[in-house]
């Protein structure tokens, strides 16, 4: 929704899905290592992913969704880091190109070069 739908929001970019989802995953393995219940690591794997996402200014709101997905599925740590990175680039990539065919839309949002003073 966000990659395609609304292109210039700072949470569609890539630095914060790509980003999000990483600190989001790497929470939620960390989480599910730390406490023994399934539903304890989903709700602290989310509580802290949003607040590392925060403090990184890396948010991807859909990103929070990772530690409740881990915590109710047998997927190996290994295998959830590799889909989820994968797909957030993959994501990136088909939004890219989607945003590039006409009618274009400017996605990533470029920002604006800063004036440098000429020695």
């Amino acid at each position: 929704m966000l990659l395609f739908g609304h292109p210039h929001s700072p949470l569609a970019q890539p630095a914060n899905v790509i980003g999000g989802y990483l600190v989001a995953t790497l929470v939620t393995l960390l989480a599910l290592t730390v406490f023994p219940g399934a539903w304890v690591a989903a709700a602290a794997g989310v509580g802290v992913a949003i607040a590392l996402m925060s403090m990184l200014r890396i948010t991807h709101p859909p990103a929070g969704a990772i530690p409740i997905l881990a915590a109710t599925s047998t997927i190996s740590g290994g295998t959830l880091l590799g889909v989820v990175l994968g797909g957030s680039i993959g994501l990136v990539g088909v939004a890219s190109l989607h945003h590039w065919l006409p009618p274009r839309h400017e996605y990533p949002k470029r920002r604006p070069a800063k004036d440098v003073a000429a020695p």
